[in-house]
């Protein structure tokens, strides 16, 4: 007779740590994605030296791109709560990327910008979160 075990979880669901280390893998794909973006951004700012109010715009971009990679390739299942796994990527990504920022800085960076990038990242992270899930449905 084949053992069954008793700790076996039904189809779709994971451990909490499953769903933390995904989500902490959906934000450092989105950290990688981010940095060598502004890499890039750098070099076209040194070479072409475009108007200032472009920075800003381009900035919001690439966090909400990195954000989108990071939730796109978190895991590719369990897809359950996407909106969840979204906004917790989103959230981590924007903590993270803050984190990594300041230390090349070499200074902390608190402000109320940080407010409305979380939000940003809490938003876009559901939202991109809610579409993944119901991809391939």
């Amino acid at each position: 007779m084949p053992r069954v075990s008793q700790s076996a979880k039904p189809a779709g669901q994971e451990s909490a740590l499953g769903f933390a280390l995904s989500c902490l893998r959906g934000a450092m794909i989105g950290i990688v994605f981010s940095f060598l973006a502004v890499l890039i951004f750098a070099l076209f700012i040194k070479l072409a030296n475009p108007a200032d109010a472009v920075i800003a715009p381009v900035n919001q971009v690439v966090k909400v791109l990195s954000i989108i990679l990071g939730v796109f390739f978190c895991k590719r299942s369990p897809v359950s709560r996407g909106w969840l796994r979204g906004a917790v990527i989103g959230v981590l990504y924007i903590l993270l990327s803050v984190a990594l920022f300041s230390a090349i800085e070499q200074r902390v960076i608190f402000d109320a910008a940080l407010l409305s990038d979380v939000i940003l990242g809490v938003v876009s992270g559901a939202v991109i979160g809610i579409i993944r899930a119901n991809i391939g449905k």
